[in-house]
């Protein structure tokens, strides 16, 4: 009992330590506003619908964001500022994320929270262009592609309602979480 006691502290501990807030503002821009090496590595993946190009906001950055569909999915290709790429984001559904990778992912919020619904999935694709392009192609992964979930979760702490966003890494052992901060104009929008 007492071990479980301890468990289940130091998870809470290792969440409250690494919590942090996220800001975050898009604005939408045009193409010919996005560092030439973004748009470039865009044209290699070769997407399947209009690219909308936004600017994203941060606390402590800016980067560039292009969203778009490929093999019929939603996807995001995050940049910094410089156009350096970052990581592709593809929005799923939660019954393709793999059963073992899921199984802890529910366990680590069913013990953070009493209630918690999961308003998006997200695996992302980092690593290394090529591995990156070479995997969107041809959905084969090599050495140097590096793989997480990305989950939006909407669930009450504190005795408030908030949105939170979460980063497990390719087994669905927790990395980050972020408390999302809406600004007054998201709050409407939503």
């Amino acid at each position: 009992m007492k071990s479980a006691f301890w468990t289940v502290s130091f998870l809470i501990l290792t969440i409250a330590a690494s919590a942090q807030n996220k800001y975050e503002r898009e604005v939408r821009v045009r193409e010919q506003e996005v560092p030439a090496s973004a748009r470039q590595m865009l044209e290699q993946l070769n997407p399947d619908s209009k690219t909308k190009w936004y600017k994203e906001y941060g606390k402590d950055q800016i980067s560039f964001e292009a969203k778009t569909t490929k093999a019929g999915k939603k996807i995001s290709i995050e940049f910094s500022a410089d156009g350096a790429f970052e990581d592709i984001e593809t929005t799923i559904k939660a019954q393709e994320v793999p059963a073992a990778v899921l199984q802890p992912i529910q366990a680590m919020l069913q013990q953070t929270f009493n209630k918690y619904r999961i308003d998006k999935i997200q695996v992302q694709h980092g690593g290394t262009v090529d591995a990156v392009i070479g995997f969107v192609r041809s959905q084969t992964a090599s050495p140097e592609l590096v793989v997480h979930y990305e989950l939006v979760v909407s669930a009450k702490e504190q005795g408030a309602y908030g949105m939170f966003e979460y980063l497990f890494d390719a087994r669905g052992t927790f990395v980050q979480r972020q408390k999302i901060m809406l600004t007054n104009t998201e709050n409407l929008e939503n």
